[in-house]
């Protein structure tokens, strides 16, 4: 279970779906991928820091602070989501203080192993506003980092997601210690890329067609947005006005079309002005805004893993039913789901196909592809593709640590909950076969369950 699997990767990649990559897919991604090229970044970068992983020791740490209208208590919140990953003779990263607690829990609980932890100087991570940069400036958390590497003969970078701040990390340690760093993950213009939900909706409907996405439109100004929106609002109930670099639903602003339509013209521009700045607009800046999509039946979410090119064509790992909660649609848990096959043979094509433009692009990493299951009068279901996630998220960390503790021959079954801790409950004791990923004193509870009962594990009711 601690050893290096066999997917060029430190954890077990598990395909679940599987579809045709022909010339011709590879020849279309490469077409929709160079009408993109003055935005990417170059896919290869050479020297001593590049993508990819060898054998050696992981870094790790899960920072949010580069997310759009991510706190700092929000960020501290999910430093130790990731820590199931990480096992012996890793490096696992999380600002000071340390939750003691937790780490023995997950290790004595969850038993892959035990990484080095290493908690970051606060003061460091408030002046750089990113724990990669301030593991630069904390000279004691560095110096363990380059012994590691020095030591081993090398390092990995495993990142939450990829930022300018990882490149960074990587380029002083490699320095420091004379070795090479392999970043699991993509250049950070890419990610950028990859994560914009307006570049998406590019992306889907040159590839895909114009219907394989929700109405939407790129939006600069709020009188651009009052336009275009009222044009919508006469024939649709529910609007939406989206961040294009937001995660969680954070930067989701829904609005009816009737509230909408009661304001004067110049006073709808001043209450949308209003409300952008809310979910982190700022002037210059283009939104993504569209209608909002009703009758939605599921929200499914594809897991994907995106080789480097030379390994192979995106991997499908699972189609997981994803629920949401508020007027944000925020993610509040998942679990994988089984849908009618022919439904199942034209996402697993299509987000295939989606996942092979981003690895034209150079692409590398975690992604996950968001959509909705739409009923019509005729009884079909529509597919929407709403977004790409180029990064871990609440799934893929449950799913791949649940991986690890079964071995990683076929795909899991398991569950996440991710939901508010009520201060006024009291504490209950978890069964045996629940995964707790947040220590136990956070404001935000996020657990899995899985059924492993040939480790000795209860098996959890259906």
């Amino acid at each position: 279970m601690k050893a290096p699997f066999d997917t060029k990767t430190p954890w077990p990649i598990v395909r679940s779906h599987r579809t045709d990559v022909s010339d011709a897919h590879w020849r279309e991604a490469k077409k929709t991928a160079s009408s993109f090229d003055d935005e990417s970044a170059v896919s290869s970068i050479t020297g001593n820091i590049v993508c990819g992983w060898a054998p050696g020791p992981t870094l790790y740490f899960e920072d949010h602070r580069g997310t759009a209208l991510v706190t700092e208590q929000a960020a501290r919140r999910f430093e130790y989501r990731m820590l199931g990953l990480a096992g012996d003779h890793d490096l696992y990263l999380v600002t000071s203080p340390r939750n003691m607690n937790h780490e023995t829990y997950f290790q004595t609980k969850v038993d892959l192993g035990s990484p080095t932890i290493i908690a970051v100087d606060v003061a460091a991570v408030a002046e750089t506003g990113n724990l990669a940069l301030a593991c630069v400036e904390d000279r004691a958390a560095f110096d363990t980092i380059v012994t590691t590497c020095r030591n081993a003969g090398t390092l990995n970078i495993a990142p939450y997601q990829m930022s300018y701040g990882v490149w960074t990390l990587g380029r002083a340690i490699a320095k420091a210690a004379g070795f090479k760093v392999r970043i699991i993950g993509p250049p950070t213009s890419v990610s950028h890329f990859a994560n914009n939900k307006t570049k998406f909706v590019t992306l889907v409907t040159r590839l895909l067609g114009k219907d394989a996405c929700p109405l939407t439109s790129e939006r600069q100004t709020p009188v651009g947005l009052e336009k275009y929106l009222s044009g919508l609002a006469h024939d649709h109930q529910t609007l939406v006005i989206k961040h294009p670099s937001s995660a969680g639903g954070l930067g989701n602003l829904k609005i009816k079309s009737s509230e909408l339509l009661a304001l004067p013209t110049e006073a709808r521009r001043h209450w949308l002005r209003e409300k952008i700045l809310r979910i982190g607009w700022r002037p210059g800046q283009i939104m993504l805004a569209g209608v909002w999509v009703d009758n939605v039946s599921l929200s499914p979410s594809v897991q994907m893993w995106i080789p480097l090119t030379v390994n192979g064509p995106p991997i499908v790992e699972g189609i997981f039913m994803q629920t949401v909660n508020g007027d944000h649609a925020a993610f509040t848990g998942a679990m994988r789901i089984v849908l009618n096959d022919d439904l199942t043979d034209r996402m697993v094509s299509e987000a295939t196909r989606i996942g092979l433009v981003y690895q034209s692009l150079g692409y590398y990493g975690r992604l996950s592809l968001d959509s909705v299951l739409v009923d019509t009068s005729d009884e079909a279901r529509r597919l929407k593709w709403i977004e790409a996630n180029a990064r871990w998220g609440g799934v893929s960390i449950p799913m791949t640590i649940c991986n690890r503790i079964t071995g990683g021959l076929e795909p899991c079954d398991f569950q996440v909950v991710q939901e508010p801790v009520d201060p006024n409950s009291e504490h209950v004791a978890e069964p045996s076969n629940v995964i707790r990923l947040l220590p136990k004193e956070s404001d935000l509870h996020i657990a899995i369950r899985l059924e492993a009962s040939k480790l000795g594990w209860s098996q959890w009711p259906n």
